[in-house]
C-alpha cells in the first residue's frame, strides 16, 4: 500500500463527498509532499474540533512514512472546481 491509498483509506470514511477527494504527491529533497483537494463542505470534518482530526491524520500518515523510510508532508484545500 502506498501513501496516497494509505491516506485515501483513512479520509473517505470521514467525508460525506469522497469522490471528490483528489491527490497530487510530489518529490524532492525533504520527501513526499501530497496536495489534497476536497469538496468545500468537507473541509471541517477532516479539520474538526480545534484541528484534533487533522492531526491524528497527520500523526498517522508520519507514522505511516516512518516505517517506510519517508518524510510525507500534507497540505489540504477545498476544491474550487466542484459542482453544486
Amino acid at each position: 500500500m502506498d501513501e496516497k491509498e494509505y491516506l485515501l483509506n483513512l479520509i473517505a470514511p470521514l467525508v460525506d463527498f469522497p469522490e471528490g477527494i483528489t491527490m497530487k504527491s510530489s518529490q524532492d529533497e525533504r520527501g513526499t509532499f501530497i496536495d489534497i483537494r476536497l469538496d468545500p463542505k468537507d473541509i471541517g470534518r477532516i479539520i474538526g474540533k480545534n484541528g484534533s482530526t487533522v492531526l491524528a491524520i497527520r500523526t498517522l500518515v508520519h507514522t505511516f512514512g516512518f516505517k517506510n523510510n519517508k518524510n510525507i508532508s500534507l497540505k489540504i484545500n477545498g476544491n474550487q472546481n466542484t459542482q453544486k
